[in-house]
């Protein structure tokens, strides 16, 4: 069993963390990882400037919207989301549109606290 999380800072925009893929194995969902590992990656001090976390969502993808506006909640932040690619940009028809999530400004506090384990 395994999980894993790619992120990285956007260029454009310093004080963003943009997480491209978050996956866990089906044998740990339901069980709070993809929780754990977001929360410990924002609360890495070399990551102390990040203020918002961003990462695009399919409508069928509802643990990681879900995710999201955990994190929102948990940091008392807002949780905007808005379509960025129609499904026929992407020129099959199987494929869903995707919109792009935006937790923040997450405050440096919440950040601190939402890394310790015994924050839940």
């Amino acid at each position: 069993m395994a999980a894993f999380i790619i992120a990285y800072i956007l260029p454009e925009k310093r004080d963003t963390l943009f997480v491209w893929q978050l996956a866990v194995d089906a044998g740990l969902r339901g069980k709070g990882v993809a929780k754990k590992m977001l929360r410990h990656l924002l609360s890495r001090h070399n990551l102390k400037r990040i203020r918002y976390a961003e990462a695009t969502v399919n409508p069928s993808n509802d643990a990681a919207r879900a995710l999201f506006k955990s994190l929102g909640k948990d940091c008392d932040c807002s949780v905007d989301e808005e379509l960025i690619f129609h499904a026929s940009m992407f020129g099959n028809e199987s494929h869903e549109q995707e919109s792009l999530i935006r937790v923040g400004p997450i405050n440096p506090v919440c950040k601190t606290l939402i890394g310790r384990k015994d924050y839940l």
